[in-house]
């Protein structure tokens, strides 16, 4: 989760989806797994 500070908004990281406003997302990106 991360929360903007200007809008007081809340989203999951791993879909963007905001927690507070369904309509509201932020677009994701991929994050390629680390290698041992």
């Amino acid at each position: 989760m991360v929360a903007s500070p200007m809008h007081k908004q809340e989203f999951d990281l791993r879909t963007g989806a905001c927690l507070d406003d369904p309509a509201v997302t932020l677009p994701v990106l991929p994050v390629p797994e680390a290698r041992p």
